[in-house]
């Protein structure tokens, strides 16, 4: 079954792009390897980004207690 999306320029351009890229045959293909991606693959990970042995206290040092509230 063939459907028509509208998409702007922009998109078509990206869409192109990646399935010259993956080498995909139909940009359907392509659509599906996006949404098939988990979330976060390409973003940075922050795992580590404080270090290993900084104790939880001080990490929490500036955090607001019960009675610092209004």
């Amino acid at each position: 079954m063939l459907t028509k999306i509208l998409i702007n320029n922009e998109t078509f351009e990206l869409l192109k792009k990646y399935k010259e890229q993956w080498k995909m045959q139909t940009y359907d293909d392509v659509i599906r390897k996006f949404m098939a991606m988990k979330p976060g693959n390409n973003a940075k990970s922050f795992r580590g980004y404080l270090g290993k042995n900084i104790p939880m206290k001080e990490i929490l040092k500036d955090l607001r207690d019960k009675k610092d509230r209004y």
